[in-house]
């Protein structure tokens, strides 16, 4: 039976670059990664620091996926009238 909602689906993400939470990962992720004490207003960088560097990837990551999808949106839509053109070529 498909399922037609699934618990990532709809989340409770609340981005605010000035606390260091993004989209996608926060600055208790990036600090863990780096293997770091906890990113705050007197670090360097400080929390709202690493925000803007969050913001920038994720604007890269965005952009980078719209130009996929744009391209596989045309790839579909050049597939579709190759289709339609051999199926009426094939009706002759």
């Amino acid at each position: 039976m498909p399922v037609s909602s699934s618990p990532s689906d709809y989340t409770t993400i609340n981005p605010n670059y000035g606390t260091g939470n993004g989209f996608y990962t926060d600055i208790g992720a990036v600090s863990d990664l780096l293997q770091v004490t906890p990113f705050t207003s007197g670090t360097n960088p400080s929390a709202a620091q690493v925000g803007s560097i969050i913001k920038r990837i994720e604007g890269m990551v965005d952009g980078r996926m719209n130009l996929r999808i744009l391209n596989l949106l045309a790839i579909q839509l050049c597939l579709t009238m190759v289709g339609m053109l051999v199926s009426f070529n094939c009706h002759k």
